[in-house]
């Protein structure tokens, strides 16, 4: 070919000719050779006529042509490089992504998610325990703190301990049982709960009667002590009556007690030193040096006592019967005229009673103690001897009694 920027037509009988030349028949033995040197091949030229493929193809094969040019036949073709190329399998994109750097400098990505996920959920789960841990803990420190408390103020009930000393006196107009008089204990608050009380006397006492009569009692007492006291009064509920007169003091009427089988004068003046509960008792003042605190507050009056009455119980009776005749409106509202308290009210009323004989000497030595008061200039003093001769055969007599 002169000029190879041209292609010639080349007819497919002239392509199949050529390549039956270069490739011996199959069924010839293939015969060894010595190589020879090869010549340089020598380009056809473009003028050389094409020889016509009739001679080769049979006429049912039909004419047609193939426009290929010398540099596209390529003499060295092999079937082995024209094999199709394997599909790449396709790679599965990895879950996790890249880490991309964020301006802000944090590194989000998908397996911190995942990983902060897991760890909200641990978190979770340590929490849910730790609360439920912690509401058990309280459940049984509750729990605990319940039975600690009632163990406590069953103890302290039954043994009588931090209770307040206060008397409560009792009435029972027939016999009755421990059973049940307990709601009445509990009611009046010498105990704290009946039906503890009831369980104590039962596993306790098989003696369950408790006979009519006046009992006096301590919120301070045990259950012992209390059952005791019920159970062992006497039956026959005997009482006697005892006239008190005006102008007794304090001694002289314990003495009259003594004398009557109600109590004994030496535990009759140790109770006469405490507090029952009644509102007057608040002026009275809280001084040692007084001989006696009730001097002057037992009311002449009569009174029935059981024979071997407590005699807390017999202050009592004393001291109602005081609030009732002293403490009325009347007399309350003309302390309030004198300008003088309760306490020397009595005071002025004993020594008065003391200096007079009878009620009309009474009316004369008020009048001369009141003009003595109104004009302490020129009367410093009451000069009373009733004051000295109570010091003297009262106080000093029986100092050891009160001490």
């Amino acid at each position: 070919m002169n000029d190879k920027n041209n292609p010639s037509d080349i007819n497919f009988e002239d392509l199949l000719r050529k390549i039956e030349q270069e490739q011996p028949s199959l069924a010839e033995p293939k015969k060894t050779e010595p190589p020879k040197e090869e010549s340089p091949k020598e380009e056809p030229s473009q003028q050389e006529p094409m020889t016509s493929a009739e001679e080769f193809v049979p006429k049912h094969r039909g004419d047609f042509k193939i426009n290929i040019t010398d540099e596209e036949l390529d003499e060295d073709f092999s079937p082995e490089e024209f094999q199709p190329e394997e599909e790449e399998t396709p790679q599965i994109p990895n879950l996790v992504q890249p880490a991309i750097h964020e301006d802000n400098g944090e590194f989000a990505t998908r397996n911190i998610d995942l990983e902060k996920e897991i760890e909200r959920d641990r978190r979770q789960k340590k929490s849910h325990k730790t609360a439920m841990s912690l509401v058990y803990l309280a459940c049984v420190l509750a729990v605990s703190g319940l039975l600690s408390v009632f163990i406590i103020n069953t103890a302290q009930d039954v043994f009588g301990l931090a209770k307040p000393d206060q008397d409560y006196e009792i009435n029972l107009g027939e016999d009755t049982t421990l059973s049940a008089i307990a709601p009445s204990l509990d009611k009046a608050g010498i105990i704290k709960s009946a039906a503890m009380f009831r369980l104590y006397a039962g596993m306790r006492y098989t003696k369950d009667k408790v006979p009519a009569g006046e009992y006096l009692l301590n919120s301070k007492m045990s259950y012992d002590e209390v059952i005791l006291e019920l159970i062992t009064e006497s039956t026959e509920a005997e009482t006697v009556k005892v006239a008190f007169p005006e102008g007794l003091n304090i001694v002289e009427v314990a003495n009259l007690l003594e004398e009557n089988n109600v109590c004994s004068a030496t535990d009759f003046l140790a109770a006469a030193r405490d507090e029952y509960g009644f509102d007057f008792e608040a002026e009275i003042p809280q001084n040692e040096l007084l001989f006696c605190r009730l001097e002057g507050y037992i009311f002449p009056n009569t009174h029935e006592f059981y024979v071997g009455e407590n005699p807390k119980s017999v202050i009592k009776r004393f001291l109602r019967d005081f609030q009732k005749n002293v403490m009325t409106a009347q007399l309350t509202e003309r302390m309030k005229e004198m300008g003088m308290s309760l306490h020397e009210t009595i005071t002025l009323a004993s020594m008065i009673q003391e200096e007079a004989s009878n009620l009309e000497d009474m009316y004369k030595v008020s009048s001369v103690f009141h003009n003595r008061l109104r004009d302490s200039h020129d009367f410093p003093k009451l000069q009373s001897d009733v004051t000295y001769f109570y010091a003297y055969n009262t106080i000093d007599q029986n100092i050891e009694i009160r001490n």
